[in-house]
């Protein structure tokens, strides 16, 4: 009979991630590259007034235009930038910079209702103040207009 050996590719870190590089097989670590700043992003300044959110604020924290590439989440958590999410936001546009895509600005989200899981609780509180606010309306017609 024939061999049984698989023909899948072979996993060395987990069940689905692959070692890109022989680097990557050393420390683990993943070399991204550092895009070179444009005519439109000359600075780390205008890069964080760009994209909004009072990202601005933190300009103190990167020395250099290298260093808006290489912190980490925990780095700059450590350096200042408490707010969880300003530090995704900020990660988020430093990785569509890298892929070309433009610079704005997302303000963020609303939610609507108290929120998907609130919704319906939500809805059903509303109805009820309603509710109340139509009772007392009446309640106090009948006083005005004496009861019938």
């Amino acid at each position: 009979m024939g061999s049984t050996a698989s023909t899948a590719p072979t996993r060395l870190m987990g069940p689905t991630r692959y070692i890109r590089s022989y680097t990557q097989l050393i420390d683990g670590s993943k070399i991204e590259k550092i895009p070179k700043p444009t005519s439109t992003v000359p600075d780390v300044k205008t890069f964080l007034a760009k994209i909004g959110r009072n990202a601005e604020e933190h300009v103190e924290i990167f020395e250099n235009w290298d260093q808006l590439f290489t912190l980490s989440s925990k780095q700059l958590k450590e350096k200042g930038v408490a707010d969880a999410r300003l530090r995704k936001y900020l990660l988020s546009w430093r990785e569509k910079f890298r892929k070309g895509e433009p610079l704005r600005y997302i303000a963020r989200g609303t939610k609507k209702n108290g929120g998907e899981r609130k919704r319906r609780a939500f809805l059903a509180n509303k109805r009820f103040e309603e509710t109340i606010k139509q009772r007392e309306l009446k309640e106090k017609w009948l006083k005005e207009h004496g009861e019938a």
